[in-house]
């Protein structure tokens, strides 16, 4: 009877650890998530800033040229 009582405990035990674990996978992937949002808005950024320096040089490059 207490071995049952001792298993029932260390069951327990570990279910409640698995709920704090999945509590903190769950917590840590919404912050991936938001890690992954920002990287492509500054990606979306870098990019447009690129285009943005390619066009003035090569309207620079043209207006030289004329």
């Amino acid at each position: 009877m207490e071995r049952n009582a001792d298993l029932k405990s260390e069951i327990d035990a570990i279910q409640s650890h698995c709920n704090v674990l999945q509590g903190q996978n769950k917590d840590l992937n919404i912050e991936l998530e938001r890690f992954v949002q920002t990287d492509e808005q500054i990606r979306a950024t870098l990019n447009r800033r690129d285009r943005v320096m390619d066009l003035r040089a090569k309207t620079e490059h043209e207006i030289v040229r004329s």
